[in-house]
């Protein structure tokens, strides 16, 4: 789980406190690999998400991207990118 700093919404109302939940990472002691199509996301860089509230643990409200990585975009100079193309998970039509 992460804590996200919100910069701009673009539908809905967050919390004042957004923690995403993805799978993998460190746990209890426990290490998990995450999804090789959805890489955890990293400190200091800009996403776009699609975001769905939809567990509630301890009283607070943990939120998963909508889609998997298909929720996630990632700005690469200024454009957004979706996040398995700026990872070369697989080839795009400009790749061919």
């Amino acid at each position: 789980m992460v804590t996200i700093e919100v910069e701009e919404v673009l539908k809905g109302t967050p919390p004042e406190k957004l923690i995403l939940f993805q799978y993998g990472g460190e746990y209890q002691n426990e290490i998990c690999m995450p999804p090789e199509e959805f890489p955890l996301l990293e400190v200091g860089k800009t996403y776009l998400l699609y975001l769905n509230g939809d567990y509630i643990r301890d009283g607070e409200t943990l939120y998963t991207v909508v889609g998997g990585y298909q929720g996630v975009a990632v700005d690469t100079d200024g454009e957004w990118t979706a996040l398995s193309e700026a990872n070369r998970l697989w080839p795009v039509a400009s790749d061919q």
